[in-house]
């Protein structure tokens, strides 16, 4: 699924999961990105539109890790 610039940029920022800081970026101007402490930078796909937690605003708060080991809801520093 192709998801434009400015549908990315909309989940891009900090989250905290257990302390650490999760970064979230752009890439090439097309290509969603997360930086996890200790990790490679890894490509996140989109499968479904949407599939991040939102406000009535658009304005994205949390975000859904899905890994092999189970599924990580984080919330976005503010």
């Amino acid at each position: 699924m192709q998801v434009g610039k400015s549908e990315l940029e909309k989940n891009t920022g900090d989250y905290l999961p257990e302390g650490e800081t999760v970064k979230v970026y752009i890439r090439s101007e097309k290509t969603l990105m997360v930086l996890l402490p200790g990790q490679p930078d890894y490509e996140l796909v989109a499968s479904k539109p949407n599939e991040f937690d939102v406000t009535e605003k658009g304005e994205v708060t949390a975000m859904s890790f899905i890994q092999p080991n189970g599924k990580l809801k984080e919330k976005r520093k503010k």
